[in-house]
């Protein structure tokens, strides 16, 4: 994507305004932990809108295993596509 996208794209997650894994107040938009490194950027659309104390489980935490951690946001992922979807403000094409 290019810059003016991903800022569209993150505009939107922002916009859903509630955690994707727990619904409380959503605080940032966060990147997938996956295929980061020097040099290297999580694709955009690998991102959700996370409250802070779900932010600091997926991130700092021990609480998670790291394929749990993954596995916890890729739901996140997938819950914010179908937000996304339902609002209108992402659109699928056939």
């Amino acid at each position: 994507m290019s810059t003016a996208e991903d800022k569209r794209w993150f505009a939107a997650v922002a916009s859903l305004e509630k955690c994707q894994l727990c619904r409380a107040p959503g605080q940032q938009v966060s990147h997938r932990d996956l295929g980061k490194g020097m040099g290297l950027k999580t694709p955009s659309y690998f991102t959700t809108y996370l409250c802070y104390d779900c932010h600091s489980a997926l991130t700092d935490s021990k609480e998670f295993t790291r394929d749990e951690k993954r596995a916890l946001m890729d739901r996140a992922i997938v819950n914010a596509y179908g937000h996304l979807i339902e609002s209108g403000l992402l659109i699928l094409r056939k």
